[in-house]
């Protein structure tokens, strides 16, 4: 794969993901899936990040909900990040036309 082939590849991958995880967010306003951004990261790669400026409170959307205030209940939205990330790795396995393994490397 040539160099202009890998960046082709990239970018779609760094698309991908964007709308894979604003898709996965929890949706009440519409806030938190307009929180989600990509850059990119100095020496090739990306990564997908929520805005927490924007959405405060992005990090009661995945971690289990441990205090008082909600009497026990569980989180609904607990793993969304989680199963964002799953289904990313499947699409990039296909784009890539390999499997990644657990140290995510395509073989």
């Amino acid at each position: 794969m040539n160099q202009n082939r890998f960046n082709q590849v990239m970018a779609a991958l760094k698309a991908d993901a964007l709308k894979i995880v604003k898709q996965s967010a929890p949706v009440r306003t519409g806030n938190l899936q307009d929180s989600v951004r990509a850059r990119d990261l100095p020496g090739g790669g990306f990564e997908i990040y929520i805005d927490t400026q924007q959405a405060y409170y992005a990090e009661y959307t995945i971690e289990p909900w441990i205090h008082d205030r909600w009497n026990g209940r569980e989180n609904p939205n607990e793993g969304w990040t989680d199963e964002a990330m799953k289904h990313f790795i499947k699409r990039a396995r296909i784009r890539l036309g390999g499997q990644i393994t657990s140290k995510g490397k395509v073989k």
